[in-house]
């Protein structure tokens, strides 16, 4: 098993960080369209601050997800795609169809 380097330790460090310190801020949902193009362009900069790394990603994938979860409008069913085209859009990605969903 490969060893974590020095340089990926002091980078996923930083990461925690600057992501509690964003899940602080926006740790409850709010039912506008400010709030959620907020979140979305917070996590996509801090994805792009980390070089758009895959385990970055994932996290604040999760995070999106989680907050989505808790959120009155997903219990609608509002927001679920949107929300990830969006963050896929984001990162350059193509976005998916509602039927693979």
């Amino acid at each position: 098993m490969a060893e974590i380097t020095e340089a990926r330790k002091k980078m996923e460090s930083s990461f925690m960080g600057d992501y509690w310190n964003m899940r602080k801020a926006i740790a409850e949902p709010e039912e506008n369209d400010e709030y959620w193009n907020n979140l979305l362009k917070v996590t996509s900069d801090m994805g792009k601050k980390y070089g758009n790394d895959l385990y970055v990603e994932s996290v604040l994938l999760a995070c999106i997800i989680d907050i989505e979860s808790r959120s009155k409008a997903y219990a609608r069913g509002d927001l679920s795609l949107r929300t990830l085209n969006a963050f896929r859009q984001s990162r350059g990605l193509l976005p998916v169809k509602e039927e693979t969903v």
